[in-house]
């Protein structure tokens, strides 16, 4: 699984031992074509990974804004930058609980949409 994962540019996903026995029931029901709680299974598994690769970067955090920074800083509301966001409009990512987006992805979408 994780060969074809990284292979396919995404990080490997790490399988927390308190879920090998969900992992191994959801692999169980993807061999007999019921594939929805294995993605599911995964992809929260690639996003923990995710999370503990930022978590290990050093200053990670200083070099993205909160959507509640990025409102401060351009003509768009927390909201309207949040619905960007999860509709993949502006490059941003989830880190915990956050959408955090570059400063300057912010000013590029901001510069590209100011004369529309």
């Amino acid at each position: 699984m994780n060969l074809i994962l990284l292979k396919n540019g995404y990080f490997p996903a790490v399988i927390l031992k308190n879920d090998w026995k969900r992992y191994y029931d959801a692999l169980e029901k993807g061999h007999r074509g019921k594939v929805d709680d294995f993605i599911l299974l995964v992809g929260r598994a690639l996003e923990r990974t995710i999370h503990l690769y930022f978590e290990a970067i050093p200053n990670i955090r200083t070099r993205f804004l909160t959507l509640a920074e990025a409102s401060k800083m351009s003509p768009y509301s927390q909201d309207y930058l949040n619905v960007l966001a999860r509709r993949g409009s502006i490059p941003a990512f989830k880190l915990k609980r956050n959408w955090l987006v570059s400063k300057d992805a912010l000013d590029d979408y901001v510069k590209s949409h100011r004369s529309q």
